[in-house]
């Protein structure tokens, strides 16, 4: 299974998502801010991305505009996780290229749901075309 990569600067957040994604047999790093989260992107090599907005240093949209500008990161699935829930900041996610938007808090089953069929089509989309994305 692809290794996921919980950003978010709210240790207990973290402790909850990687704990539900290892449960169910996901690998999982952590990244505490934006700069370690486009670090970890190119190191940990994961499969998927759950990127929180408010974070230390450089934020999430920053943090996301980068990965998604750089080739080596930017086919790499993120989905942003955040308790901000305007309508507009999740548009501005998506254009920029995150692949969904998720309140916090979310239920358990729609984030496994939204994990799962991410990855699925990531992966389906690799063994078409030799990228992922």
């Amino acid at each position: 299974m692809p290794k996921i990569l919980i950003a978010d600067d709210d240790v207990a957040v973290r402790d909850l998502i990687r704990s539900l994604l290892e449960r169910v047999g996901y690998a999982v790093a952590e990244a505490g801010s934006g700069e370690q989260t486009i670090e970890m992107a190119t190191s940990e090599d994961p499969g998927l991305i759950l990127l929180d907005i408010v974070m230390p240093g450089i934020g999430g949209i920053e943090a996301l505009r980068r990965l998604k500008a750089d080739p080596a990161t930017a086919d790499i699935p993120v989905v942003v996780l955040s308790a901000q829930h305007e309508i507009a900041l999740a548009k501005e996610c998506v254009e920029l290229g995150a692949s969904d938007y998720l309140g916090k808090p979310c239920r358990h089953g729609w984030l496994l749901t939204t994990v799962k069929e991410i990855l699925e089509i990531s992966s389906h989309d690799y063994a078409f075309t030799g990228t992922q994305g």
